[in-house]
């Protein structure tokens, strides 16, 4: 049996992508605040994370002077991450009104 990858638990891979990457936008860039912003577990989050880095929509920020020192590394969105956005939230909103 073939293993449907368009969806994680019982959200779509393109809500959660666009929904990351929105959190990102606005402030959310510590790992941890991420997952819980976008409500994920650890590993999903870890793998919507590592499928941005990889396709350079997000990028790794090192932060030496944040004084929580568990980790150093934050992400910021990148120009393609933003475009990607732009161009799916319309798409997001027609296929679930209710989704802002």
């Amino acid at each position: 049996m073939k293993k449907n990858y368009n969806f994680i638990g019982r959200r779509e891979v393109l809500e959660l992508l666009t929904t990351l990457l929105q959190k990102v936008e606005i402030g959310y860039n510590k790992p941890t605040v991420l997952m819980y912003a976008v409500n994920l577990n650890w590993r999903t989050t870890q793998k919507l994370i590592k499928m941005c880095l990889d396709k350079k929509w997000l990028k790794i920020i090192e932060d030496d002077h944040y004084r929580d020192h568990r980790t150093s590394e934050r992400y910021q969105i990148t120009d393609s991450g933003v475009n990607l956005v732009r161009s799916l939230e319309p798409l997001m909103l027609q296929i679930y009104p209710d989704y802002r």
